[in-house]
């Protein structure tokens, strides 16, 4: 099964479930999963999830446009 993901999942579990202290593998696993076509994230989702420059930035830059969907084009 494949998940669309929208940019408050993420960046709500990046703040207060899976914080960095209590969960460091939070981002591998969530590069892991996307890698798989598990997830999938739309180009929106990383304009929203970037405005913070952390960790969660720093994975949605790595996989530029790879596993990201265009909005427009999928439409």
């Amino acid at each position: 099964m494949t998940y669309l993901v929208d940019t408050d999942i993420l960046i709500r579990a990046k703040n207060d479930y899976y914080k960095l202290k209590i969960c460091p593998g939070f981002l591998d696993f969530l590069l892991l999963q996307i890698e798989q076509r598990k997830i999938l994230l739309i180009d929106k989702v990383r304009e929203g999830a970037v405005r913070e420059k952390d960790d969660l930035f720093d994975v949605l830059q790595e996989l530029g446009a790879r596993f990201i969907l265009d909005a427009r084009r999928s439409a």
